[in-house]
């Protein structure tokens, strides 16, 4: 259940309406093996050892160690390291001060050519974890004297007036995850899922109310991204619009409404008016009787 207990007293309305971007569709484009190759090696994998694999369109390196996906048309790419074969690469960790993380993580995405100018003109956040070897886990801590393993996150700039929003909201889906160490820096898992925004050809739509959003929520047409601990009595604290930034590729860069709750609530509904959204059965033909 949601009840809404703003500074507004009510759902609000943040504008009649906003811009819609396109996201062009990216094609494999001529010598993407020397550019994975480049991205293979830049992440420690020998590729005079390891040929690639391609699967739709994923190049996969995979050393048994390392592995390396990469999409060849835009060169989004998710890098994983097998931790459980590097001998005491937890027990030997060390946490630098904040500006050395995030040269380190931004040194690795210019390596991977992907530290473009949407993330330098965005933010970035540092999070800390602690992975128990007896649990296998990992756990967010605040101190960073608690912790062995480091995450930079990285955010594009806001759009405008509207915040960017990601698929989790209080992380990103683009970040690099480090371990620390006096004899070299380990990175365990690091993720690239951007997608370029025609910000010259944005056009307007119409947008939902406050009102209808609040609705849609109630009504359980929205997308829990973050789900309140302990409760499902939920009490929203603030109501925004913000675009959102998606992980995986869909054709416009658009406006949602977010809810902020109590207890790590977050919940988004779109925001652009339905009238002007093609649904599949929109899609579909219609034939007469």
């Amino acid at each position: 259940t949601f009840t809404m207990e703003n500074l507004e007293g009510r759902p609000v309305t943040a504008t009649a309406s906003a811009l819609v971007y396109p996201i062009p569709t990216s094609r494999v484009r001529f010598g993407y093996q020397q550019t994975i190759g480049y991205m293979a090696r830049a992440v420690g994998i020998d590729t005079e050892q390891v040929a690639y694999t391609v699967n739709d369109l994923a190049a996969i390196y995979n050393d048994g160690v390392r592995k390396l996906t990469i999409n060849i048309t835009d060169y989004n790419f998710l890098f994983e390291t097998d931790y459980n074969q590097i001998v005491d690469v937890f027990s030997t960790a060390t946490i630098p001060d904040e500006n050395t993380i995030r040269e380190e993580a931004r040194s690795f995405m210019r390596q991977m050519n992907k530290y473009n100018s949407s993330f330098a003109k965005g933010r970035d956040n540092i999070i800390y974890f602690r992975y128990e070897p007896a649990t296998q886990s990992f756990t967010e801590v605040k101190d960073p004297a608690d912790a062995n393993v480091v995450e930079v996150d990285f955010f594009p700039p806001d759009a405008g007036a509207y915040p960017n929003v990601t698929p989790k909201h209080f992380n990103s889906q683009n970040y690099v995850t480090f371990v620390f160490r006096p004899e070299g820096n380990v990175i365990i898992k690091a993720q690239v899922s951007h997608f370029f925004k025609d910000i010259a050809n944005g056009g307007a739509y119409p947008l939902k109310s406050g009102d209808q959003a609040f609705q849609e929520l109630l009504d359980k047409k929205g997308v829990i991204v973050s789900s309140a601990k302990g409760t499902t009595d939920i009490v929203i604290r603030d109501m925004y619009v913000g675009y959102y930034d998606p992980e995986d590729y869909q054709p416009f860069y658009m406006p949602v409404y977010v809810f902020l709750g109590d207890e790590g609530f977050v919940g988004y509904v779109s925001a652009i008016d339905d009238r002007y959204i093609k649904t599949p059965d929109s899609l579909t033909p219609t034939t007469s009787p």
